[in-house]
């Protein structure tokens, strides 16, 4: 997964339901390059979504693997088309993490396959 320099922020054009994994219950959603992105906006606090940011940015800093990532925002007026137990998504800036075939949720089971230098450098 090549790093990148994220976009200033893409808008959300389509909202597919919350994702089935993830503490935060972030949202699939379509954003206006085409890619599905995993979304974590007003349903989780601010904190989390800077300490997000922050790590997603040291980690490609480090040239740790991860999906590319951006600054994501919902319209108003796409979020009052949602049904009201997904309108927690809010309209605010949001983290999203654009999806990825080979990326999994990670089990501490999973560190055997790790590389060690990517062990070495986290």
């Amino acid at each position: 997964m090549p790093n990148h320099v994220p976009p200033a922020v893409l808008q959300i054009i389509e909202i597919q339901g919350p994702s089935l994994q993830g503490m935060s219950r972030p949202y699939k959603c379509i954003a206006e390059d085409g890619s599905l992105y995993y979304v974590k906006g007003q349903q989780t606090n601010r904190a989390s979504l800077w300490k997000e940011w922050i790590s997603a940015h040291l980690a490609v800093s480090l040239g740790l693997p991860l999906p590319p990532f951006a600054l994501v925002q919902v319209d108003e007026a796409l979020v009052a088309e949602l049904p009201r137990e997904w309108r927690d998504i809010g309209t605010t800036p949001a983290f999203g993490s654009r999806h990825h075939d080979s990326a999994t949720w990670f089990e501490s089971s999973l560190i055997e396959k790790v590389p060690p230098a990517v062990q070495q450098a986290v």
